[in-house]
């Protein structure tokens, strides 16, 4: 029988190491209210889901976005040795164009780093982070957050280096077009089409390839940018909404609240200072 473990106190960044060398679980079943990163350093750990067991080790990073169950731990077939860095954290509002991992199980990221280099970098980056945290000084938690977010930018650099990344090339033609295209009409027929797929076949392969389907895919790009007009823009969200392509304003708040937890226009009052004269 596995217990709930209670998760941080919420707030911008809770960062630090564990090590583990027995069998431990750590098991939230409702998730928690934050993000949380983990960054393999040594040993094997296990992450446990209903479509089948996710295994962490060298050079791998996890995502688990906020609500999503954590069933986390050594696994039972081995001896016991883990050691992760990790990272519960609020996001900044413009770094959902960061967190566009790649989701192997269903609300579960996975980001396997490239090479040793970079894998150095994201370490010392980490490490950082977690002396910040220590401090009792001004400013050391919006340091930390720093850190992070340089953590953030470099995987997503490598996630959309397209063209090395060992994608299908079809599919990366059809990622170049919706990340062009995202504010069009865009349906299954023009992209398979452009694949020279039938639609059936491109969405295997698509879903494959960046573990989504092309629809969810071109609604994150699409929601991606809608953050940023919110919060660094005063377009009113009516206009957001056909800049972006949804059909209806009842549709674009539905689905961005899906991602976000939030409404457009409390997204935009938390983004930005105060300011009447951002219309609704």
């Amino acid at each position: 029988m596995r217990h709930n473990v209670p998760p941080p106190p919420l707030r911008d960044i809770t960062v630090g190491h564990f090590s583990l060398n027995k069998a431990y679980t750590c098991y939230r079943e409702e998730g928690t209210q934050d993000w949380q990163l983990l960054i393999h350093h040594k040993g094997k750990g296990v992450f446990h889901h209903p479509d089948g067991d996710l295994f962490m080790e060298d050079l791998e990073c996890v995502l688990l976005p906020p609500r999503v169950a954590h069933d986390y731990g050594i696994p039972d077939s081995e001896e016991g040795y883990w050691a992760a860095y990790w990272a519960h954290f609020i996001p900044r509002p413009h770094w959902l164009t960061f967190l566009q991992w790649s989701e192997v199980r269903d609300g579960l990221f996975n980001f396997k780093i490239p090479n040793q280099k970079l894998y150095k970098l994201i370490i010392n980056l980490i490490q950082e982070a977690v002396e910040l945290a220590k401090e009792e000084i001004a400013f050391s938690e919006q340091l930390a957050m720093n850190r992070l977010e340089e953590i953030l930018i470099h995987i997503a650099r490598v996630q959309q280096d397209l063209e090395h990344s060992g994608l299908d090339q079809r599919i990366v033609g059809a990622v170049r077009y919706i990340q062009e295209n995202y504010s069009r009409s865009i349906n299954l027929a023009i992209l398979s089409a452009r694949a020279s797929l039938s639609e059936a076949a491109f969405c295997r392969l698509f879903k494959k390839e960046m573990g989504k389907s092309p629809i969810n895919y071109l609604e994150h790009i699409r929601i991606t940018h809608a953050c940023h007009f919110l919060s660094t823009t005063t377009h009113s969200i009516k206009d957001i909404t056909f800049m972006l392509g949804f059909s209806s304003k009842s549709h674009f708040c539905a689905r961005f609240k899906k991602y976000n937890n939030m409404t457009p226009l409390e997204y935009r009052r938390n983004a930005l200072p105060l300011d009447n004269s951002l219309e609704a």
